[in-house]
């Protein structure tokens, strides 16, 4: 997944929504970009919600 935002960190979760449903991911690794400095790239695992 790539995104922009400053402070996304290898272990944080993200919830992608849609219309009716969500899911939750995990952040396995995480690269930032050069330019611009807060765009990022990182690969997600699927979790379950507790």
């Amino acid at each position: 997944m790539t995104g922009q935002g400053k402070g996304v960190k290898r272990g944080d979760y993200i919830i992608l929504r849609d219309s009716s449903n969500a899911c939750r991911y995990q952040v396995e690794d995480i690269d930032y970009y050069s330019e611009p400095p807060d765009m990022w790239i990182a690969l997600l695992q699927k979790v379950d919600f507790e």
